[in-house]
Formats: C-alpha cells, sequence, structure tokens
C-alpha cells in the first residue's frame, strides 16, 4: 500500500547499497471435506441462517480450522466482505530503466571489466546469500568449550604433551589456535562489509541490486529508487545514510540515470546524502527504511541503540527488512518485542505521584502495580483509564504497534518453529548477459523477513485482518496457513464447492491479506501436541482424562520459561560510539 501523504523519506544502510533512507497428494484421495450440517444454497428460509454450510450459501461457508501449536479445532465462518478489497498484483519485478542506465553507466567507469565484476559478484551473491547474523559471546564460548573438548578427546599425543609442565602453556595456545581455525570455518567467523575501492562497489551492486530493489518493491517499501519510481516529486525529501565513501558516491552515479555522460542530475533533486544519522531528532520522516543493516552490527545492544535512535527520527513508519535465515528473524522478532515494550514502560514514582495527586491510588491499585507477574502493558492500561486519554504517560520509547504482517502485538507463534518469510521474484540483471537461473528464463527468487511498526496506539474496536502466510493446493481444494489477530495460526481448507471463495482465494499469493471476513462461531477441545489429550472443554470429562490430562501437562516445560531463560543468558556486547553530526551533501 502506497502512503501518498509522505513528506520526508529516511532510508538508511550499513554497507549496502539501495536501503539507505504443493504439497501433492494423491490424485484418488479425495479433498478434505469442511465442516457441515446442511446446504441452505436452494433454501429461502432466512431463519436457517445460523446454520453450518460448507458449500457456498448466502456470501458464506464454514471450514474446519485448526489451531497450527495446540491443536484445537474450530468452525470458521468466511463470507465476502460487503466491498471487495483492493489487492496490488504482483508482478514480475525488474529494474526501472532509469536505474539500468545509470548502472551502465557506472560500471563503464571501473577500472575492471564488466565480466571480471560479474564474476566476482556471482561470489559475493552466494556470500550475502548464507550470511548469518554475529553469534553472541556466550554462543561463542559454548562453542570453543565444546570443539576444545573434542580435540582434548581425540588427540591421545595432547594428553602426554599436557603431563610435561614445561609444554602445559605451549600445548594450550596451539589447542586454543586449533580451534579458532575450526570455528572461523562455521559461522563464528562474522566481519562487517567494507568497500575499498569503486569496483568493490560495483561488484556488490551487481549481486544484490535486482534482488533487493525486488524484496522493497514487492511491498511498495523501497530504497530511494523505487520510492522514486512509485511516488516522484510527491516526497518532499529523500536522506540516504551511508558511512563508506565509495558506496555513496557508486550509489550516486545510479541516481543519475540517463543523465550521468550529460548534465549529471540525479533523477529527483530532492535526494541528500549523509555519512552519518545526526544525534539530534528535531527532524524527523513520515517513513524510515532499515534495509539488510541489522546484520552489520556486531551485537545486540547495538541493534538496540540503533533502534531506539530511529524511533526517535520516525513521525508515521519503519520499517526493518533481513534476510530469510532463522538468525536474522530471531534478531528481528527481539527488536519487535523490545519496542513493543518500552512503548509501555513507565516510571512508577512518577505514575504514583500523579495518582496520588488525583487521590486515585489506594491499596488495590499499589498491589496491582507492584506485582512483578502482570505486565507493563496491563498495568499501562489501566493507569491510563484511570487518568484518562488526554493524559500522556511518559514512556521509555514512544508507544507503537506492528502495522504489518503481523495482525497483533502478542508473542510471535512461528519463533520457536522457523522464521517468517516471504517471496520474491525478479528479473537479472547482469553485466555478461548470462543468467544464473535453474529453468534458464533469467529470472531468481529469494526470501526475506521483515516488520513494518506504526507510531502510537493501535485503533481500538478496529478489527485486523489475517495474513497468509502459506497456501498450497491440492486435488479440489486449496490449504491455508493465516496468522490470525487473536488464534495464533489457524489451518483451513478452501473446496471448490466454497465457489466464490475458493475462486477469490485462488488468486491471492501468501504474504496478502486474507480477502474474507472471519468469524470462529464454534470452537472445539483444545488438544496438546505431546499428548493427543484435550486441555481444556466446554464438555465436562470424565475424570480419568482429567487427572491425566493434568498428570501431563504439570510434566510439560513452560515455553515462556525456557524463552526467558535463552533472553537472560545472552551476553551484551559494548555499544559503538556515535558519529558526530556532518553537513549534507547534494
Amino acid at each position: 500500500m502506497a502512503f501518498m501523504g509522505i513528506d520526508d523519506f529516511l532510508a538508511m544502510r550499513t554497507g549496502q547499497l539501495l536501503c539507505c533512507s504443493v504439497i501433492r497428494e494423491n490424485s484418488a484421495q479425495k479433498a478434505p471435506e469442511c465442516h457441515q450440517e446442511r446446504d441452505l444454497a436452494n433454501e429461502g428460509d432466512v431463519s436457517h441462517l445460523d446454520q453450518l454450510n460448507k458449500k457456498f450459501a448466502y456470501h458464506r461457508a464454514h471450514v474446519t480450522a485448526t489451531n497450527n501449536k495446540t491443536g484445537q479445532k474450530s468452525v470458521l465462518r468466511l463470507s465476502l466482505p460487503a466491498v471487495r478489497r483492493k489487492y496490488f498484483a504482483w508482478k514480475l519485478s525488474d529494474l526501472p530503466e532509469e536505474a539500468k542506465a545509470g548502472l551502465k553507466s557506472a560500471l563503464v567507469d571501473c577500472n575492471q571489466p564488466p565480466k571480471v565484476l560479474q564474476r566476482e559478484a556471482d561470489i559475493m551473491a552466494s556470500y550475502l546469500e548464507n550470511r548469518r547474523f554475529p553469534a553472541t559471546l556466550q554462543e561463542i564460548r559454548t562453542a570453543r568449550r565444546q570443539v576444545i573438548s573434542e580435540i582434548m578427546e581425540t588427540d591421545m599425543e595432547i594428553h602426554q604433551a599436557l603431563r610435561n609442565p614445561k609444554s602445559v602453556r605451549a600445548i594450550e595456545k596451539m589447542i586454543y589456535q586449533k580451534a579458532q581455525g575450526i570455528l572461523s570455518k562455521q559461522r563464528y567467523n562474522w566481519k562487517a562489509i567494507t568497500f575499498s575501492s569503486k569496483e568493490k562497489a560495483a561488484i556488490f551492486a551487481l549481486a544484490s541490486f535486482p534482488g533487493y530493489f525486488a524484496e522493497m518493491h514487492r511491498w511498495n517499501w523501497c530504497g530511494i529508487l523505487a520510492a522514486h519510481h512509485m511516488w516522484g516529486e510527491k516526497v518532499k525529501h529523500y536522506c540516504l545514510v551511508e558511512e563508506n565513501p565509495y558506496m555513496r558516491h557508486f550509489c550516486m552515479d545510479i541516481m543519475r540515470g540517463k543523465s550521468y555522460e550529460g548534465s549529471g542530475e540525479m533523477i529527483n533533486k530532492n535526494v541528500y546524502f549523509r555519512r552519518a544519522l545526526l544525534q539530534s531528532a528535531q527532524t524527523k520522516y513520515d517513513l524510515v527504511i532499515v534495509h539488510r543493516t541489522l546484520i552489520e552490527m556486531p551485537g545486540a545492544e547495538d541493534r538496540q541503540k540503533l533502534l531506539e535512535h530511529l524511533w526517535k527520527r520516525t513521525n508515521k513508519y519503519l520499517v526493518i527488512v533481513e534476510s530469510s535465515m532463522y538468525d536474522s528473524f530471531k534478531a528481528l522478532m527481539k527488536l519487535r518485542e523490545y519496542l513493543l515494550e518500552a512503548g509501555h514502560k513507565f516510571d512508577y514514582k512518577y505514575v504514583k505521584n500523579v495518582l496520588d495527586e488525583r487521590n486515585l491510588l489506594d491499596l488495590e491499585l499499589s498491589n496491582f502495580l507492584a506485582e512483578k507477574k502482570i505486565s507493563d502493558y496491563e498495568k499501562f492500561c489501566r493507569i491510563q483509564e484511570l487518568l484518562g486519554d488526554d493524559f500522556v504517560i511518559p514512556t521509555k520509547l514512544e508507544p507503537g504497534f506492528v502495522f504489518a504482517p503481523c495482525p497483533h502485538d502478542q508473542y510471535c507463534p512461528k519463533y520457536s518453529k522457523a522464521s517468517c518469510s516471504f517471496k520474491v521474484r525478479w528479473l537479472e540483471n547482469r553485466a555478461d548477459f548470462k543468467t544464473r537461473s535453474k529453468p534458464k528464463d533469467g529470472t531468481l527468487t529469494g526470501k526475506f523477513s521483515y516488520v513494518i511498526f506504526e507510531k502510537g496506539e493501535r485503533p481500538k474496536g478496529e478489527r485486523t485482518i489475517s495474513r497468509i502466510l502459506e497456501k498450497n493446493k491440492i486435488p479440489g481444494c486449496l490449504m491455508c496457513t493465516v496468522c490470525t489477530e487473536k488464534n495464533g495460526l489457524q489451518d483451513f481448507h478452501v473446496s471448490k464447492r466454497t465457489k466464490d471463495l475458493y475462486k477469490r482465494l485462488k488468486y491471492i499469493e501468501p504474504g496478502q491479506l486474507l480477502p474474507f471476513d472471519e468469524e470462529y462461531v464454534r470452537t472445539g477441545p483444545r488438544m496438546s501436541q505431546t499428548t493427543g489429550l484435550p486441555e481444556k472443554s466446554e464438555v465436562a470429562s470424565e475424570n480419568t482424562v482429567e487427572s491425566e490430562m493434568m498428570k501431563r501437562v504439570a510434566e510439560m516445560p513452560s515455553i515462556l520459561q525456557l524463552i526467558e531463560d535463552d533472553l537472560s543468558n545472552e551476553d551484551i556486547e559494548p555499544v559503538i560510539d556515535p558519529s558526530e553530526e556532518e553537513p549534507e551533501e547534494q
């Protein structure tokens, strides 16, 4: 979706170009049937509307939805909305002609032939595709201890050499160096990407330019080139932050487009470049994009400080895009959790004084605020209700909520399983005019994860539409996995007998919003993944089943406790000093 009222645009990157500012079953097997009682399509009596129908009748149908985590089955009513929702067609992404012309002219001025640059770009593309986030100090220490213990167990000569006191230190140093060599071949050899020449910047551009542009353009969130391609002169101010001078100047060359050899003017006169972010937060931007930048930060605290600074510079939307690797998704979700929690963390002493002045503080409220098991969000909502919406509670960061892709601000249901990623497809743009694609059609595919934050509180009473994460076609049916507002991940099937529902869902791609209005009309017993026994049931069960259920549940570890322990054990690395203010370059 495009926000046409955008006044300013800030994009940032650290070491990258653009983002600065089905399942097949046996054909003989029948498609799974939807929950049904009777078909109401040919009945004229509207008194039967409350009954369940599996076929399409009265602009709706009922399907059986299953919770992806608990196994709880529900009856889901899908109905066509009164106003049809508009969707942008996701076509094959391709670079704009101005970008192609600018890139071609910039490559001609390099000291190396374009074919040589393309050969090195293919190597870098494979490196970027498999690049992982830097490991924490705790992960490195744990891996080093494990490697050293394996070396000690397998090499018997080391045991004999350690018996000599004079050679102990030399042997220990040798073991340490050997362990470091093994770790360096794994994911523990992270280094920030640097560019020492214009040719290095050109290699990076050839390796990542079309794919990174496609990631942003698919969601209508884009770097400066894609933003200009969408909004043009409607954006009053573009600001691109790039520390490396070679990459900054190469990006300027691309921005000149077809006028590279002529006047040398950029395709948009409202584009400004900075070497670093200014510390002052007086100037705010309606849209701030951080694309493939977090992976260049050495530690979790550095990423957190960057997020805080960018959030202060954000007026409306903050977009963060990273790769589809699980560690990238994990880092993204930690920042998501931090921003949502910091938006509701307040000074208890200040709030208590305000409540005391207004004679609202009693013993019950004091105990409520002192209870550690109650979240900061619940306390924030309770205090806001007492003080009224006109009173602004000072928090650590300005409140915000997840605009996309999550339809909720709760814990991510995919966090413990796999990354929540989305596919994108683009046309190759190579200097040697060859192709790397397996079907030899000149197209490549990739995946990425993203999150968009919006400032302010989530609108009350406004229902959030579920988002389709997966869609697979099986004989006579479409199988979908959607992320819902209050019911986690739900799996359901839409058969061909639902007619209009099936036709509308057929042309929706994963990552888009569900094209129906949904309502859960009946909920069954909640099933445990490990035991298969109902955890909660609306119907009274036998005492033997209840006792077995309580016994099994008591033996299961607390997932929240495991996550809390994992986060508390993470080592924090030192923070990099922020850069000083510098003038703009145009």
